[in-house]
């Protein structure tokens, strides 16, 4: 990137349900513009567990009778991409200032974004890298194959972690699931269509196949390697925030 995030606010937030996460992560995006080198990192989760679509995704690819029957929810993001079931995993998402006239390019930011997976992966002993860019037709089911900049386990070339962005103004913002164990594979149950998916690429792996650690310790990992590289400073939502967010929540995600 032109000018290098060098300051992160980091958030370690509590699960919430699908529409209220969506209208949390949009709240962090508006908070960041025009904040120059400082970007917010959140990580999540989902309660109850809930399948998200991406942006241009038809909610006819859901069989929403077999969701309910489940007790799942089910959520459009505001970026784009294939659906996500959000079980037993650690969202993220990361909020960017985003200056028109600097330019950025898109690239620049996957990159970004990328590396500083790569690296949360790596204080874990994970050894990923990023796909490159190419032909990709979105597929149902995010996990289906990487898209460009997503990141594969080095060892298995399997994807480890989907990720979606959009930018709006003033800030860019991605966010994406890294999944614990297989429980994500289980959305094939409440698709309507089938997945395809690239055959060099085929399929997921999980962290949980890599290591034995529980979620504290993950996230724990993760704060200390954001550390050693960035000045990170512990933020939370105020109670101003959280207010606009549900009411977004009502008017926006969960419409």
């Amino acid at each position: 990137m032109k000018a290098p995030i060098k300051k992160i606010r980091l958030l370690m937030d509590s699960p919430r349900t699908g529409s209220l996460n969506m209208a949390v992560d949009e709240i962090l995006g508006r908070e960041v513009v025009g904040k120059g080198r400082e970007m917010i990192v959140r990580f999540y989760g989902w309660e109850p567990s809930t399948l998200s679509i991406g942006y241009n995704q038809s909610h006819h690819d859901l069989d929403l009778a077999a969701l309910e029957a489940d007790s799942l929810g089910w959520v459009r993001r505001m970026t784009g991409g294939g659906g996500v079931l959000h079980w037993n995993e650690i969202t993220y998402s990361f909020a960017i200032p985003y200056d028109r006239e600097s330019k950025p390019s898109r690239n620049d930011l996957f990159s970004f974004c990328a590396d500083l997976l790569a690296g949360c992966y790596g204080s874990l002993g994970i050894r990923t890298r990023a796909k490159n860019p190419g032909r990709y037709s979105p597929t149902a089911d995010c996990f289906a194959a990487p898209g460009a900049y997503e990141l594969v386990e080095e060892s298995t070339g399997k994807k480890i972690a989907g990720s979606a962005s959009t930018i709006k103004r003033g800030y860019f913002l991605q966010h994406g699931s890294l999944p614990l164990d297989d429980t994500h594979r289980r959305i094939g149950k409440y698709l309507t269509v089938a997945s395809s998916s690239d055959s060099s690429f085929e399929g997921s792996v999980s962290i949980g196949e890599f290591v034995s650690l529980g979620r504290v310790e993950i996230l724990e990992r993760f704060r200390k390697y954001l550390e050693e590289v960035f000045e990170v400073t512990t933020f939370e939502a105020s109670e101003e925030m959280l207010a606009e967010a549900l009411n977004l929540a009502a008017e926006r995600y969960a419409n």
